[in-house]
Protein backbone atom coordinates (compact mmCIF):
# COMPACT_ATOMS: atom_id res chain seq x y z
CA UNK A 1 0.00 0.00 0.00
CA UNK A 2 1.33 3.79 -1.39
CA UNK A 3 1.12 5.85 1.84
CA UNK A 4 2.78 8.74 0.59
CA UNK A 5 1.52 12.46 -0.61
CA UNK A 6 4.22 12.51 -3.40
CA UNK A 7 5.24 9.63 -5.17
CA UNK A 8 7.34 10.06 -8.47
CA UNK A 9 8.63 6.19 -10.03
CA UNK A 10 10.41 5.89 -13.02
CA UNK A 11 11.17 2.91 -15.38
CA UNK A 12 11.53 2.36 -19.35
CA UNK A 13 8.27 1.08 -19.75
CA UNK A 14 5.09 1.55 -16.88
CA UNK A 15 1.68 -0.01 -17.28
CA UNK A 16 -1.50 0.24 -15.16
CA UNK A 17 -4.10 -1.62 -14.73
CA UNK A 18 -4.99 -4.92 -15.80
CA UNK A 19 -1.79 -6.18 -16.47
CA UNK A 20 -0.66 -9.40 -18.06
CA UNK A 21 1.59 -11.18 -16.22
CA UNK A 22 5.23 -11.48 -17.18
CA UNK A 23 5.48 -7.59 -18.83
CA UNK A 24 9.03 -5.94 -17.65
CA UNK A 25 9.21 -2.41 -16.73
CA UNK A 26 6.92 -0.80 -13.61
CA UNK A 27 3.87 -2.62 -13.08
CA UNK A 28 0.52 -0.78 -11.02
CA UNK A 29 -2.05 -3.47 -11.56
CA UNK A 30 -5.54 -2.95 -10.74
CA UNK A 31 -5.44 -3.74 -7.19
CA UNK A 32 -2.60 -0.75 -6.70
CA UNK A 33 -5.01 1.80 -8.47
CA UNK A 34 -6.79 2.83 -5.19
CA UNK A 35 -3.45 3.56 -3.66
CA UNK A 36 -2.69 6.56 -5.90
CA UNK A 37 -5.66 8.08 -4.36
CA UNK A 38 -3.42 8.36 -1.40
CA UNK A 39 -1.21 10.54 -3.35
CA UNK A 40 -1.90 14.53 -3.55
CA UNK A 41 1.32 14.49 -6.51
CA UNK A 42 1.85 11.55 -8.38
CA UNK A 43 4.39 11.49 -11.46
CA UNK A 44 5.52 8.69 -13.58
CA UNK A 45 8.19 9.16 -16.23
CA UNK A 46 8.43 6.35 -18.90
CA UNK A 47 11.40 6.17 -21.35
CA UNK A 48 9.13 4.66 -23.68
CA UNK A 49 5.32 4.20 -23.22
CA UNK A 50 2.73 4.52 -20.65
CA UNK A 51 0.27 2.05 -21.04
CA UNK A 52 -3.23 1.86 -19.50
CA UNK A 53 -4.40 -1.96 -19.70
CA UNK A 54 -8.75 -2.16 -19.99
CA UNK A 55 -11.07 0.39 -19.18
CA UNK A 56 -8.09 1.65 -16.27
CA UNK A 57 -9.38 5.10 -14.32
CA UNK A 58 -6.27 6.69 -13.86
CA UNK A 59 -6.41 9.48 -10.69
CA UNK A 60 -4.46 11.74 -8.21
CA UNK A 61 -6.54 14.49 -5.85
CA UNK A 62 -3.71 17.82 -6.50
CA UNK A 63 -1.45 16.80 -9.40
CA UNK A 64 -0.65 14.13 -12.11
CA UNK A 65 2.32 14.56 -14.57
CA UNK A 66 2.42 11.49 -17.24
CA UNK A 67 6.13 12.54 -19.00
CA UNK A 68 6.83 10.03 -22.14
CA UNK A 69 6.54 10.27 -25.75
CA UNK A 70 3.33 8.09 -25.74
CA UNK A 71 0.50 6.95 -23.86
CA UNK A 72 -1.11 3.50 -25.07
CA UNK A 73 -5.01 2.02 -24.56
CA UNK A 74 -4.50 -1.49 -24.64
CA UNK A 75 -7.36 -4.13 -24.28
CA UNK A 76 -9.99 -1.96 -23.35
CA UNK A 77 -12.15 -3.03 -26.06
CA UNK A 78 -14.81 0.00 -27.15
CA UNK A 79 -14.36 0.82 -23.46
CA UNK A 80 -13.20 4.08 -21.83
CA UNK A 81 -9.80 4.65 -19.87
CA UNK A 82 -9.78 7.85 -17.90
CA UNK A 83 -6.82 10.18 -16.20
CA UNK A 84 -8.32 12.90 -14.23
CA UNK A 85 -6.60 15.60 -11.42
CA UNK A 86 -6.78 18.81 -10.41
CA UNK A 87 -3.37 19.83 -12.43
CA UNK A 88 -2.96 17.41 -15.43
CA UNK A 89 0.25 17.38 -17.00
CA UNK A 90 1.18 15.68 -20.61
CA UNK A 91 5.00 16.03 -20.99
CA UNK A 92 7.99 14.90 -22.84
CA UNK A 93 10.98 15.26 -21.85
CA UNK A 94 12.94 11.93 -23.03
CA UNK A 95 12.53 12.74 -26.92
CA UNK A 96 12.23 10.07 -29.16
CA UNK A 97 9.06 9.75 -31.62
CA UNK A 98 5.84 7.05 -32.05
CA UNK A 99 2.84 6.77 -34.22
CA UNK A 100 -0.13 7.71 -32.79
CA UNK A 101 -1.97 4.04 -33.85
CA UNK A 102 -5.81 4.26 -33.76
CA UNK A 103 -7.76 1.76 -32.02
CA UNK A 104 -11.67 1.42 -30.63
CA UNK A 105 -12.10 2.60 -26.99
CA UNK A 106 -11.62 6.03 -25.73
CA UNK A 107 -9.28 8.24 -23.48
CA UNK A 108 -10.29 11.17 -20.96
CA UNK A 109 -8.47 13.52 -19.62
CA UNK A 110 -10.28 15.33 -17.01
CA UNK A 111 -8.87 18.42 -15.27
CA UNK A 112 -8.87 21.43 -13.70
CA UNK A 113 -5.95 23.05 -15.81
CA UNK A 114 -4.00 20.82 -18.42
CA UNK A 115 -1.24 21.32 -19.41
CA UNK A 116 0.95 19.72 -22.65
CA UNK A 117 4.76 20.11 -22.43
CA UNK A 118 8.12 18.93 -23.35
CA UNK A 119 8.48 17.17 -26.63
CA UNK A 120 5.97 15.73 -29.15
CA UNK A 121 3.67 13.11 -27.82
CA UNK A 122 1.21 10.48 -29.32
CA UNK A 123 -1.90 8.58 -27.95
CA UNK A 124 -2.77 5.45 -29.15
CA UNK A 125 -5.04 2.86 -29.56
CA UNK A 126 -8.00 4.93 -29.02
CA UNK A 127 -10.20 6.01 -31.70
CA UNK A 128 -11.70 9.33 -29.59
CA UNK A 129 -10.05 11.03 -26.70
CA UNK A 130 -11.87 13.68 -24.50
CA UNK A 131 -9.68 16.65 -23.23
CA UNK A 132 -12.07 18.49 -20.55
CA UNK A 133 -10.63 21.46 -18.62
CA UNK A 134 -12.92 23.21 -15.94
CA UNK A 135 -10.35 26.11 -16.29
CA UNK A 136 -7.98 25.84 -19.55
CA UNK A 137 -6.38 23.64 -21.43
CA UNK A 138 -2.68 25.38 -21.57
CA UNK A 139 0.40 24.67 -24.21
CA UNK A 140 3.89 25.22 -22.86
CA UNK A 141 7.50 25.05 -25.12
CA UNK A 142 6.45 23.63 -28.53
CA UNK A 143 4.62 20.75 -28.87
CA UNK A 144 2.16 18.72 -30.67
CA UNK A 145 -0.07 16.40 -29.49
CA UNK A 146 -1.20 13.59 -31.75
CA UNK A 147 -4.44 11.84 -31.68
CA UNK A 148 -5.30 8.76 -34.07
CA UNK A 149 -9.15 9.68 -34.10
CA UNK A 150 -11.72 12.32 -33.28
CA UNK A 151 -10.88 14.98 -30.58
CA UNK A 152 -13.53 16.46 -28.55
CA UNK A 153 -12.44 19.34 -26.08
CA UNK A 154 -14.34 21.32 -23.85
CA UNK A 155 -12.78 23.76 -21.34
CA UNK A 156 -13.08 27.46 -20.35
CA UNK A 157 -10.11 28.69 -22.53
CA UNK A 158 -7.65 26.81 -25.14
CA UNK A 159 -4.55 28.77 -25.02
CA UNK A 160 -0.29 28.99 -24.92
CA UNK A 161 1.73 30.40 -22.53
CA UNK A 162 4.14 32.99 -23.40
CA UNK A 163 6.08 32.12 -26.61
CA UNK A 164 4.90 28.54 -26.75
CA UNK A 165 3.19 27.04 -29.61
CA UNK A 166 1.10 24.80 -29.25
CA UNK A 167 -0.58 22.23 -32.09
CA UNK A 168 -3.60 19.69 -31.52
CA UNK A 169 -3.01 17.12 -34.72
CA UNK A 170 -6.32 14.40 -35.14
CA UNK A 171 -6.62 12.39 -37.94
CA UNK A 172 -10.22 12.85 -37.24
CA UNK A 173 -12.93 15.18 -36.48
CA UNK A 174 -12.11 18.20 -33.84
CA UNK A 175 -14.73 19.66 -31.76
CA UNK A 176 -14.03 22.39 -29.35
CA UNK A 177 -16.98 23.62 -27.00
CA UNK A 178 -16.84 26.65 -24.16
CA UNK A 179 -18.18 24.93 -20.97
CA UNK A 180 -19.41 28.36 -20.01
CA UNK A 181 -17.05 29.04 -17.06
CA UNK A 182 -16.76 32.93 -16.75
CA UNK A 183 -14.80 33.23 -13.66
CA UNK A 184 -11.73 31.81 -14.45
CA UNK A 185 -8.53 33.67 -12.94
CA UNK A 186 -6.62 35.86 -15.23
CA UNK A 187 -4.02 34.23 -17.65
CA UNK A 188 -1.87 36.50 -19.82
CA UNK A 189 -0.63 35.10 -22.91
CA UNK A 190 2.05 36.84 -25.26
CA UNK A 191 3.44 35.49 -28.70
CA UNK A 192 1.97 32.51 -28.87
CA UNK A 193 1.00 29.95 -31.21
CA UNK A 194 -2.04 27.90 -30.96
CA UNK A 195 -2.57 25.21 -33.90
CA UNK A 196 -5.64 23.12 -34.75
CA UNK A 197 -5.43 20.11 -37.34
CA UNK A 198 -7.70 17.86 -38.34
CA UNK A 199 -10.74 15.97 -40.59
CA UNK A 200 -13.07 19.00 -39.99
CA UNK A 201 -13.12 21.24 -36.88
CA UNK A 202 -16.18 22.81 -35.46
CA UNK A 203 -14.99 25.57 -33.49
CA UNK A 204 -17.20 27.08 -30.32
CA UNK A 205 -14.45 27.74 -27.97
CA UNK A 206 -12.81 30.72 -26.43
CA UNK A 207 -9.03 31.46 -27.08
CA UNK A 208 -7.44 34.53 -26.29
CA UNK A 209 -3.86 35.01 -27.28
CA UNK A 210 -2.29 38.71 -27.13
CA UNK A 211 -0.19 39.29 -30.38
CA UNK A 212 -0.03 35.54 -31.13
CA UNK A 213 -1.07 33.31 -33.91
CA UNK A 214 -3.87 30.97 -34.33
CA UNK A 215 -4.52 28.37 -37.14
CA UNK A 216 -7.40 26.06 -38.26
CA UNK A 217 -7.00 23.69 -40.58
CA UNK A 218 -9.12 20.98 -41.90
CA UNK A 219 -7.59 18.02 -44.29
CA UNK A 220 -10.55 17.38 -45.87
CA UNK A 221 -13.98 19.04 -44.57
CA UNK A 222 -14.60 21.81 -43.32
CA UNK A 223 -13.64 24.63 -40.41
CA UNK A 224 -16.70 25.86 -38.92
CA UNK A 225 -16.54 29.09 -36.54
CA UNK A 226 -20.19 28.68 -34.40
CA UNK A 227 -21.78 31.71 -33.13
CA UNK A 228 -20.05 32.71 -29.82
CA UNK A 229 -16.44 31.57 -30.70
CA UNK A 230 -13.54 33.32 -29.51
CA UNK A 231 -10.40 33.76 -31.17
CA UNK A 232 -9.22 36.66 -30.07
CA UNK A 233 -5.36 37.73 -30.69
CA UNK A 234 -6.05 41.58 -30.92
CA UNK A 235 -2.98 44.01 -29.89
CA UNK A 236 -3.29 45.47 -26.40
CA UNK A 237 -0.76 47.27 -23.97
CA UNK A 238 1.28 45.25 -21.45
CA UNK A 239 3.88 46.68 -18.86
CA UNK A 240 7.14 45.14 -18.71
CA UNK A 241 9.34 46.76 -15.43
CA UNK A 242 8.35 50.62 -15.75
CA UNK A 243 7.72 50.71 -19.36
CA UNK A 244 4.39 49.88 -20.86
CA UNK A 245 4.70 48.50 -24.82
CA UNK A 246 2.06 47.92 -27.43
CA UNK A 247 1.82 44.67 -28.72
CA UNK A 248 0.06 44.26 -32.57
Amino acid sequence: TLQTRQLSAAASRISVGAVPQGLEGLVFSDGALGSFANAEDLTLKSYSTIDLYGPVKLAASDGLRLDTREVRVIGAGGGEAAIKAKTLTLANSVGGAATATAGTATLTLDAANLYVEGEDKWLSGVSRVNLTAAERIIGRDDTTLYVPGRLDISAGGLTAASSARLFLDAAGDINVAYNGNAALPEFKSFGSTLGLVGKAINYAGQTRITGGTITLQARSGDVVLDQGSVLDVTSNVSRFFDKSVGVS
